[in-house]
């Protein structure tokens, strides 16, 4: 087994520092050989909630029931918009690889917002910054996800197949129908020219790699509660394109 681990990012601004500098010294994968079975790989920053909760942070009300609206709940961010920024803004500079939790539309635009800016400011080529779990990227997202992706090797989407299978009926009850379309988008990336990774997320979803291939090719959920195909098959890819 290798682990690649991310340091989860403090609650302030100066424990963050405190953790930039006791990590900087030996958190750099580039420099790895190659070879190792446990590397210090970055940081891990939350920016919101989960699909399962309704708490992500997405631009319209949050669905209930597939039909209902729960209103007034757009979901919330981990900590206020301006400490994220600065943190993001903090490891980027000292060059340490960033792994961005982002499920929900507006913090998925935050993140790339971001990205795109400290890239701006301090251009730095091959930390591959992700987005982990990037459920329901925008249009907007997705331009600076090429841009960046092409310009600096960032802006990377990590993104969990298993999800429309495994947690799918609470995901499609909760995204609703006008969401359900643009979850996890795969088709469309590979459209686009985007480079994405997946993962399973365990223990969230089960581990092995199979679930998450069948997933992203059949958009079936567990237990059909809403149909055989909530999530639509536009955005169905092959196994052979992943």
């Amino acid at each position: 087994m290798r682990v690649f681990v991310l340091w989860r990012a403090p609650d302030t601004i100066d424990d963050a520092e405190a953790l930039r500098k006791r990590i900087s010294p030996f958190t750099d994968p580039q420099k790895g050989s190659g070879d190792d079975q446990l590397i210090s790989g970055g940081v891990k920053i939350y920016i919101d909630g989960s699909g399962t909760a309704r708490t992500a942070w997405v631009y319209d009300d949050w669905n209930r029931n597939l039909t209902e609206t729960d209103e007034g709940n757009f979901g919330l961010t981990y900590l206020g918009p301006d400490i994220l920024f600065e943190q993001i803004r903090l490891f980027h500079k000292a060059g340490i690889h960033l792994g961005v939790h982002a499920i929900g539309d507006r913090a998925i635009d935050f993140t790339m917002d971001a990205y795109d800016k400290v890239l701006y400011e301090t251009p730095v080529y091959g930390l591959r910054h992700s987005i982990i779990h990037c459920n329901i990227p925008t249009d907007h997202a997705m331009d600076l996800m090429f841009k960046l992706q092409n310009s600096y090797d960032a802006g990377y989407p990590e993104v969990q197949p298993a999800f429309l299978w495994w947690i799918g009926d609470a995901y499609v009850a909760n995204f609703g129908i006008k969401r359900n379309s643009r979850v996890l988008p795969l088709k469309t990336f590979l459209a686009r020219g985007i480079k994405w990774a997946a993962s399973s997320d365990y223990n969230v979803a089960p581990f092995a790699p199979r679930y998450g291939l069948w997933a992203s090719v059949a958009r079936q959920t567990l237990f059909g509660t809403y149909g055989d195909h909530p999530w639509g098959t536009a955005e169905s890819i092959s196994v052979q394109a992943h």
